[in-house]
């Protein structure tokens, strides 16, 4: 092993728990993945002793080989060459790794045979020595690699694997954060598109029972937004008392809201519409909000 570590412990662990914070914000600001990834490998390459490159690679759809995913101070050319790597034994560090599923710490990249069909090429970009590991999910899916490249043969020491440990859990926790945060985004998209298409007017309200979201169609049809308290102004007045005392006991009791009641249209006719509601109950058990039609 080398005699002395890359990476200090300590002054690499203070930045990368800056660095998550950041990367976590920028996911939800809807920052693109490969920036965000690009500021955590940059931040792992400033805060070391020597010259290193890091790269990340992510697996591809098809399960079967790895695409490039934020390696910010690598050629573009090389870049270019690793994305689409096959994941196999002898695919280089990265897809030896995401192969095995355990690291694959190369410290001579001339004359380590998993390097053998790359190794000219690594050459031509002064690459000596990659340690690579792979990125696993909480759900323990491989997401892709990990890599660091060094300009001399060598491999990690104690000091450096703690770190590479540390690394490797932010850089998947990132990404995971980034494909919940995608689906969440879509899925909400979806809801919006189907609350939309919808012919019905939906609804939510918070756990105390203030109307917080109404469907277009319900301004539409009154000229209201339905928000707050303004749906009641909508009501016909024989129909606005009962139709409150039903809202206000469902809100009390967490029983199902089922009612109906007339609505004035922009026009100043009155339409018999039916209103129903259901709670939303979080993991105490307790309503966190209502879903309405």
């Amino acid at each position: 092993m080398s005699a002395d570590p890359i990476f200090h412990r300590v002054a690499i662990t203070a930045s990368l728990i800056d660095s998550e914070r950041a990367a976590l914000r920028r996911i939800a600001a809807g920052d693109r993945l490969r920036d965000v990834l690009e500021t955590v490998v940059t931040t792992v390459e400033s805060t070391a002793r020597l010259p290193v490159r890091a790269s990340v690679l992510l697996m591809d759809a098809d399960g079967a080989s790895l695409r490039h995913g934020a390696a910010p101070s690598l050629p573009a050319s090389y870049n270019a060459l690793v994305d689409g790597l096959p994941i196999g034994p002898f695919q280089g560090s990265c897809g030896s790794a995401a192969c095995s599923g355990e690291p694959a710490y190369v410290s001579d990249i001339a004359t380590d045979p998993r390097w053998a069909a790359y190794a000219s090429i690594a050459a031509q970009y002064d690459m000596r020595a990659c340690w690579s590991t792979p990125l696993i999910g909480a759900d323990g899916v491989l997401l892709g690699t990990f890599a660091i490249y060094l300009t001399t043969p060598g491999m990690p020491t104690p000091e450096d694997l703690d770190v590479i440990v540390l690394v490797t859990q932010t850089v998947a926790l990132t990404i995971e954060r980034f494909r919940s945060e995608t689906a969440l985004r879509e899925s909400e998209d979806h809801y919006r598109h189907t609350v939309e298409l919808s012919p019905q007017i939906t609804w939510t309200a918070t756990a105390d029972g203030v109307v917080d979201n109404v469907a277009q169609r319900w301004e539409d049809w009154t000229g209201s937004t339905g928000t707050n308290s303004s749906w009641q102004d909508a009501l016909h007045p024989v129909d606005l008392r009962p139709t409150i005392d039903a809202w206000t006991r469902s809100v009390a009791t967490g029983d199902p809201y089922d009612i109906e009641y007339r609505l004035r249209l922009r026009s100043g006719t009155y339409r018999w519409v039916r209103s129903r509601a259901s709670g939303r109950f979080g993991a105490w058990g307790r309503i966190v909000q209502w879903l309405g039609a």
